[in-house]
């Protein structure tokens, strides 16, 4: 089970949970289909809530179809320039009432998608693993000074937040920040390269030695 963050935010009563998915450093994948209105977007919504990263295949199918990109420029040569604005982008109205009104065209168009599609997204996967890597990695690094504990961690990783120093930090944003510190050293606990000593209210890791 993931560990949990569990504070009550000041002047409401909203009691906020933030669990810490660390799976995602396994390169779970986790594929919603589903028909218009069944529900993609709240589960969506609900596994981002739990740390997880969205891969939209309806922005991806955006940014394929964007002016001269390879994908635009097959469409553009199998359907013709009548399916283009007059900025060039794409009339996705057009287009849909080509392609859903003869079975050959949609064929024709998923050919054309389809394997840029799969291509992207394993690049953002890929991508994504790559980054938590690097994120485990730094990680160790700041565990090789000395057994810390979660907080402490978070506030030596290098965060893209425009604050000069961790003490500008919102309450909230530092919340995320140990959240994800401690995906990271589950993971690298789970890889037995780290390890974790508890004592009464305090929980510190430490490398383990080779």
């Amino acid at each position: 089970m993931a560990d949990c963050l569990t504070t009550a935010w000041p002047g409401n009563k909203l009691l906020t949970t933030i669990p810490v998915v660390y799976q995602m450093m396994k390169a779970i994948v986790i594929g919603l289909t589903g028909s218009i209105g069944s529900g993609k977007s709240t589960v969506s919504n609900f596994l981002a809530a739990l740390g997880a990263a969205i891969i939209n295949a309806d922005e991806l199918g955006h940014e394929a179809l964007k002016p001269n990109t390879e994908t635009w420029q097959e469409i553009v040569r199998h359907f013709g320039k009548g399916i283009l604005k007059n900025d060039d982008e794409i009339d996705r109205q057009k287009l849909g009432e080509i392609v859903f009104n003869d079975a050959q065209a949609l064929a024709q168009l998923n050919q054309i998608m389809h394997p840029r599609m799969y291509r992207i997204v394993e690049e953002r996967i890929e991508e994504l693993k790559r980054h938590h890597q690097n994120r485990a990695d730094e990680v160790l690094l700041i565990l090789r000074k000395g057994p810390q504990h979660a907080f402490h961690v978070a506030s030596e990783m290098t965060w893209d937040i425009e604050y000069d120093s961790w003490g500008q930090f919102p309450v909230a944003q530092k919340w995320f920040a140990t959240g994800e510190a401690i995906a990271h050293l589950r993971y690298l606990e789970e890889m037995e390269m780290v390890f974790r000593v508890a004592e009464e209210k305090t929980i510190t890791y430490s490398v383990k030695q080779d």
